[in-house]
């Protein structure tokens, strides 16, 4: 994950398109951030983690006390230090959320003959279409359903499965 520049426009950008930030909040926030950055260089901005936030403010804070009104000031700095706090906190959660896609991932890569069948599929009377359900607790912000596409090697052979999938809201 990389807590770069890009991606926190890339992330406002998301919040407002899922309805978790209003528009123009998000576009406050997204200004304040080009304008307080707007002298840094670029290779400094891979990773905002790296920015000291409150010397940041300061220089910003003093480069401009003669050319916006204090109150507009206090506005950027409140609009900057959110926007990083909501972007650091999103990203902390994303890796999370990454990690415990990978320790899925492992378990799914488990050999076959370590997973233990139902006699149901063992004994199935049809081969070629089988139901076998997953319960995967997935992080989600709303239900969705749809449909996925799963590559799977069945009996040596590359085949491709239809899902349905239903992703319930954890709390």
């Amino acid at each position: 994950m990389h807590y770069s520049y890009q991606n926190l426009d890339h992330y406002l950008t998301k919040i407002v398109r899922d309805g978790l930030l209003d528009k123009n909040t998000a576009s406050g926030q997204r200004h304040a951030v080009r304008k307080i950055l707007q002298d840094f260089p670029e290779h400094e901005l891979t990773d905002l983690r790296c920015i000291n936030i409150e010397a940041t403010c300061l220089s910003f804070t003093q480069k401009n006390i003669n050319l916006i009104k204090k109150g507009s000031i206090q506005v950027y700095l409140s609009r900057f230090r959110r926007a990083l706090k909501d972007f650091f906190s999103y990203m902390s959660k994303e890796e999370e959320r990454e990690k415990e896609g990978m320790l899925i991932n492992e378990k799914l890569r488990e050999p076959a003959a370590s997973k233990q069948l139902s006699p149901e599929i063992l004994n199935m009377q049809n081969p070629k279409r089988t139901e076998i359900t997953y319960k995967l607790s997935i992080p989600a912000r709303s239900t969705r359903i749809g449909r996925i596409k799963v590559q799977a090697d069945i009996m040596g052979g590359e085949s491709e499965i239809d899902m349905i999938v239903e992703v319930d809201i954890m709390e």
